[in-house]
């Protein structure tokens, strides 16, 4: 019972260090562009990517495993988030609010930290909605 705890207590100050708290998070600098993201991936916290397309490649996003706050914005016409993004394991809240995606169940499934989630309002249907609900997900909609 003792070496339990002892490793439970491992595994829990492990967790404590690998994620950062919501005040040093803010205190992490917003990464906006892709050049300057790729200079150091394992140092992006807070990231907003700009004019995100479909179209181009962004396997470059499997990179960012420590990053921890996510915003699309102006996103093409996809739908579903891209599946480079299943390696942002640490990932805590997701704003998709100016994007055409309406599908993110696959994406909740494999990350167990995500928070929250911003969305415009009416974006996401009622199957996604209970998904975040039952994992216990904050989703908090924008005025359309």
């Amino acid at each position: 019972m003792r070496t339990f705890l002892f490793i439970f207590s491992l595994l829990i100050s492990y967790y404590a260090e690998a994620q950062l708290n919501e005040a040093e998070l803010l205190k992490k600098p917003l990464i906006q562009t892709k050049s300057e993201a790729l200079k150091n991936p394992k140092e992006v916290y807070r990231m907003r990517i700009n004019d995100y397309n479909a179209k181009q490649d962004v396997s470059f996003l499997k990179q960012f495993e420590n990053c921890q706050a996510l915003s699309f914005t102006a996103a093409s016409q996809t739908e579903v988030i891209p599946l480079a993004m299943n390696k942002m394991i640490k990932l805590q809240y997701l704003d998709i609010s100016e994007t055409s995606i309406k599908s993110i169940t696959l994406f909740t499934k494999k990350n167990k930290l995500l928070k929250l989630v911003y969305a415009k309002s009416g974006m996401l249907d009622d199957y996604e909605k209970k998904n975040l609900s039952k994992r216990g997900i904050t989703l908090i909609e924008s005025p359309v």
